[in-house]
């Protein structure tokens, strides 16, 4: 029920993404009205991965990293190495806000940091971490000062730092879709990423790469540093190998 409700809505808010990926800030009687901010972009993205990971349809997670490209273009700042949560092309502003602490949730550029952190963990992208990284070293003497409103900053370091890049990538057969998902252990292994694709869909990206159906049946491929274990086809060896994880 609030799967279908999920796809339908982003279903129709991606209806509205312009050719140039600018998101609208809110639609009302089906008019969409533009000007997005930051956390337009990181949560709508967000809520894409979480999309993708629900469904493991690869259309959510290409549309998440079409929008982490436009966030890229329009909202970081390679001089200030900075995240603003205006769009570069507002031209009407005295100054370029930016959100760096967190209130009762966290702030739109940590957010979008973490995103960009998970997104580069997947694609490999260098300019993804890069980003990250100068991002990071920005925020260190705002964690050293006000550490109760820079925790989600303070979590993303330790990751950055300790993050063994665990990868679970599924090849499905486009079959019980959710009772793969519900059955998988993912909460194991608390720094696991998974996410897939179906047999039939195309991509690019370097880590789907040799990653095929085995005996015409979903497999899993749990990796390490981009180092895979032996695939399988079995949800209870697979659950198994993620509780290793965690040891």
């Amino acid at each position: 029920k609030y799967l279908n409700k999920s796809i339908d809505v982003a279903t129709y808010i991606n209806s509205f993404i312009t050719e140039n990926n600018e998101l609208p800030r809110y639609i009302i009687n089906s008019k969409p009205f533009y000007s997005p901010t930051l956390e337009d972009y990181a949560y709508f993205i967000e809520a894409l991965f979480k999309l993708h990971q629900g469904t493991l349809d690869f259309k959510w997670l290409d549309i998440a990293m079409n929008l982490t490209d436009k966030v890229i273009e329009s909202y970081w700042d390679s001089d200030s190495s900075f995240l603003y949560d205006s769009s570069n092309n507002k031209k009407d502003l005295f100054i370029r806000p930016k959100s760096l602490y967190d209130n009762p949730y966290t702030s739109s550029a940590s957010k979008m940091t973490e995103l960009l952190y998970l997104l580069g963990s997947i694609t490999g992208k260098v300019e993804y971490l890069d980003i990250v990284d100068r991002l990071i070293d920005n925020m260190i003497p705002y964690i050293n000062k006000v550490p109760m409103h820079t925790l989600s900053w303070a979590k993303l370091t330790d990751l950055r730092k300790n993050d063994k890049l665990d990868h679970l990538v599924i090849i499905h057969d486009e079959k019980n879709l959710n009772e793969l998902v519900n059955k998988l252990n993912s909460e194991e292994a608390t720094d696991l990423i998974y996410f897939g694709k179906s047999y039939k869909s195309k991509t690019n990206l370097d880590i789907f790469d040799n990653k095929i159906l085995i005996d015409g049946k979903t497999t899993f491929y749990l990796c390490r540093s981009y180092t895979c274990k032996m695939p399988t086809n079995s949800i209870n060896d697979i659950n198994n190998q993620i509780k290793d994880l965690s040891y």
